[in-house]
């Protein structure tokens, strides 16, 4: 009788001890839900022109996050500027003291950036415009996209960064044009090979605007993405974060 009482005394220790190890040991044994900061940086395709309320692709991106079942919680700050070119963004990353805070604590960056320094040889050049006006533009563009993502690693060495893609939001009016398509490969292409490094993600999207055509194009200022645009990055830009 004795020894059964001694037995089932150890078996409860034992159990106790278990339970006691687990429960310290619990965080580390069972995934624990995350918590999630994006910080959006860029343009007019970061702040979300041509959207209607809420749908923006990091306002969706957000949405598409928050409902896996893994995902406690995420936290969108939108740092989107219109009209700003990849030297103005650059610049506020620079200088604004409050986005380099939201840096350091951000799990994702996304960046866009690019549409006004193309829209702005466009505009200085007008119809006097070649693949030659844009040369000058696009050095100085990989310059400052270099810089974006180079500063953005040094506020946060473990931040997974992601660099959307140009599209060209004139195909329904200039048709399947060889220099645009030639002028719009080698920016992307510039962005490729900018975004070969660690935790940086390139994520192309012009070659589903070209085959949408005015489809995904606000009817606003034929400029824009709408809805159905916004929606396709977010699912370009999620795909590629399932990836990691």
């Amino acid at each position: 009788m004795k020894k059964r009482v001694k037995v089932v005394s150890l078996i409860i220790i034992i159990i106790a001890l278990l339970a006691g190890a687990f429960y310290l040991l619990k965080d580390e044994i069972l995934p624990q839900p995350q918590k999630l900061t994006i910080i959006g940086l860029g343009d007019s395709l970061t702040f979300g022109v041509g959207a209607t309320e809420g749908h923006n692709y990091l306002a969706r991106i957000e949405a598409k996050l928050a409902a896996e079942a893994d995902i406690e919680t995420v936290t969108a700050i939108n740092y989107g500027v219109t009209g700003n070119t990849s030297t103005q963004i650059n610049g506020r990353l620079h200088e604004d003291k409050q986005l380099q805070k939201d840096i350091k604590k951000a799990d994702i960056v996304t960046i866009t950036a690019g549409g006004n320094d193309l829209m702005g040889v466009v505009k200085k050049s007008l119809l006097r415009t070649t693949t030659d006006s844009f040369d000058g533009a696009l050095k100085t563009y990989e310059t400052q996209v270099s810089d974006i993502i180079a500063t953005i690693r040094k506020k946060n060495p473990t931040a997974q960064i992601y660099v959307l893609g140009i599209y060209n939001p004139f195909t329904q009016i200039l048709g399947d044009n060889a220099e645009a398509n030639a002028i719009l490969d080698s920016w992307n292409a510039a962005l490729t090979t900018i975004s070969k490094q660690k935790n940086v993600t390139f994520v192309p999207v012009a070659k589903e605007f070209k085959a949408a055509g005015a489809d995904y194009i606000s009817t606003a200022d034929q400029f824009h993405p709408n809805d159905a645009g916004y929606a396709l990055m977010a699912k370009k830009l999620y795909a590629k974060i399932k990836e990691q």
